[in-house]
């Protein structure tokens, strides 16, 4: 089965379609997601984020995009930290004959970052605003799906604050809506066996300046792949890779500087064949977590249930809602239960 699904994986990235249909003037495009973590007792995270743009000739974009961050504290005299931001980008796409198409990027944005306590009168709020330049690739799975990388430099103000220079490298998906191709949402691919699922998204973020000092960089990388073996049978897994501390307003989300997880699943759709296609997911996995003073090697058990619409034959949103359990296998601690939701893209290719 891993031979398959490396092979399929192999054969999705080196099918190589006529890329300019998508490419046409008018052509709209657009990418985003949103995450929720709550951990009982103690706190709750929400990240969100969404993009879209148009073509206005064969090679130049404009577009918008807005995206924020919700950190909540529970039984903690902390304040709740809440982060908007809203923003223009373009780009402009460089011509080429294989699936592989470059671009340059650039953006400016505004926004604002809320920190509220028990007390009211103690709260108070810190504009922020930036601007970014970069570079990046999308490599077309089909007309209207793409992987998107992109890396560049982006300079950081924050009101109060010493103005921050900051790498930052992104991966995940992008659908594009060509205007002489299919209509949004018309598709509905019915769920074959042997279609080729692959989601989530990598990042990298590096302060290399901000005060006397900058920080070291937060690596994020998690994929998600899946493999339909049935029309309503699909096993998978998603692999989870953090390196560096990611830390809100001072505070360390995760004390570990480093963790490697493996999280195999197995899901079956409930309608393989309606609109709304629902399904039931379960995962386990576990990971190795690296501390300053000891390891930890967290097992996880999840049980899950979300639905996904096609917006094109190649392309879905995915929502999902679930509640797991947490126990580190070297300690032998508790179960620790938290809840768990997200968004997202996910491409769908056949063989």
């Amino acid at each position: 089965m891993k031979k398959l699904l490396i092979l399929s994986l192999f054969a999705a990235l080196c099918w190589q379609p006529l890329l300019y249909s998508q490419l046409q003037p008018k052509t709209l495009f657009a990418a985003g997601d949103w995450s929720f973590r709550s951990d009982p007792g103690r706190n709750s995270l929400q990240d969100y984020s969404a993009r879209a743009g148009i073509l206005i000739d064969e090679n130049l974009t404009l577009g918008g995009f807005v995206g924020g961050q919700q950190f909540n504290r529970f039984n903690s005299s902390a304040p709740n930290v809440n982060t908007g931001y809203a923003g223009l980008f373009t780009r402009y796409f460089f011509k080429g004959n294989g699936p592989a198409v470059p671009f340059l990027a650039g953006e400016a944005f505004l926004g604002s970052r809320t920190f509220n306590f028990d007390v009211d009168e103690l709260d108070f709020n810190r504009n922020l605003w930036g601007v970014y330049l970069g570079a990046g690739i999308d490599w077309f799975l089909s007309p209207s799906a793409a992987i998107e990388g992109q890396a560049g430099v982006q300079r950081f103000d924050e009101e109060n604050l010493d103005p921050r220079t900051n790498i930052l490298a992104d991966i995940g998906l992008f659908f594009f809506l060509p205007p002489e191709g299919e209509s949004l949402g018309r598709a509905n691919p019915p769920m074959a066996a042997g279609l080729l699922m692959i989601g989530g998204r990598g990042s990298l973020h590096w302060e290399v300046s901000g005060g006397p000092t900058g920080s070291d960089p937060v690596i994020a990388f998690h994929p998600l792949f899946g493999y339909q073996f049935h029309p309503r049978w699909m096993v998978g897994g998603e692999f989870a890779f953090t390196s560096g501390q990611q830390a809100v307003d001072g505070s360390i989300l995760d004390p570990s500087d480093l963790s490697i997880g493996l999280h195999p699943f197995l899901r079956l759709y409930i309608n393989p064949e309606d609109k709304f296609k629902a399904f039931a997911e379960g995962m386990t996995g576990a990971a190795y977590q690296r501390h300053d003073f000891h390891s930890h090697y967290p097992f996880r058990l999840r049980g899950s249930a979300g639905v996904g619409f096609f917006l094109s034959s190649n392309m879905a949103l995915e929502a999902f809602f679930g509640y797991q359990g947490v126990r580190d296998l070297d300690e032998g601690t508790i179960w620790k239960d938290n809840a768990i939701g997200g968004i997202g893209l996910r491409a769908f290719v056949s063989q």
